[in-house]
């Protein structure tokens, strides 16, 4: 069900694996975007290398 959720709606996944990403997820709420440590392994659609890519895209 969730990868069916418009990415926005999402939390951010940080993954299971012990990589150390710096990424950005939007926070609808808030309606702004927050910066997270990816691990790399899972996720979700709510994962952008940079804050210009965020923008570009939202």
């Amino acid at each position: 069900f969730a990868l069916y959720l418009p990415y926005f709606v999402m939390m951010s996944a940080p993954g299971y694996c012990l990589a150390y990403l710096p990424r950005y997820y939007f926070v609808l709420v808030e309606c702004l975007f927050m910066k997270f440590i990816y691990g790399f392994c899972g996720g979700n659609r709510n994962i952008f290398v940079t804050e210009d890519e965020c923008y570009f895209i939202c």
